[in-house]
């Protein structure tokens, strides 16, 4: 939760009702920006990376980057299009607008 919290999605409340609660709607809060948090980079493999990609021999690069670029991209796709609201969701809970926060 720190990580998420210096990154600005959610904040700390103290007291007896305290926790942490999102600081932006569900709908704005997607997977891909949690996972970059943790993860970095999203490619499956070094190699795949848009930025920076590691180096590899030259029958991979013939052979193989253009296939874990699509892994890369697809992965992108969807985690980008998946906010917490679906999450919830799929999860069968709703989300309390007032708190930010998911309820059976």
């Amino acid at each position: 939760m720190p990580t998420m919290r210096m990154a600005g999605l959610v904040r700390s409340e103290r007291g007896p009702s305290g926790g942490y609660r999102l600081n932006k709607s569900p709908e704005e809060i997607t997977l891909e920006r949690v996972v970059r948090l943790f993860q970095g980079q999203l490619a499956p493999i070094g190699y795949a990376t848009r930025r920076n990609p590691d180096s590899c021999p030259k029958f991979v690069a013939d052979s193989l980057r253009e296939a874990w670029g699509e892994v890369r991209d697809a992965t992108i796709e969807t985690l980008e299009r998946t906010t917490f609201a679906d999450l919830a969701k799929r999860a069968g809970g709703a989300w309390n607008e007032d708190l930010s926060v998911l309820v059976p």
